[in-house]
């Protein structure tokens, strides 16, 4: 008996990973290829402008850490190296 149920859960796990196999192919299969979006230079200049111009940079760490800590607040730090003007 316990052989039987030992069979039926191996028979039901095969049939189920054949049935993920048979459904994974078929995405793949059917999936439209991924096509690069092209955004214009001014057009992306003018969203990462507008993005960076609404946060507050701070260049001080004790004071924007005692800030963060009276409002209760992370600190999101940014380090580059390099000029952002520049390429890349």
């Amino acid at each position: 008996m316990v052989q039987l149920l030992s069979a039926r859960a191996n028979a039901t796990r095969s049939s189920r990973v054949t049935a993920i196999l048979i459904l994974s192919v078929f995405v793949f299969l059917t999936a439209s290829p991924l096509t690069a979006l092209e955004i214009p230079g001014e057009k992306v200049k003018a969203n990462t402008d507008r993005v960076l111009s609404s946060i507050r940079w701070s260049t001080n760490l004790e004071s924007l850490r005692s800030r963060a800590l009276s409002e209760k607040k992370l600190i999101f730090w940014l380090q580059l190296v390099g000029n952002l003007d520049g390429g890349l």
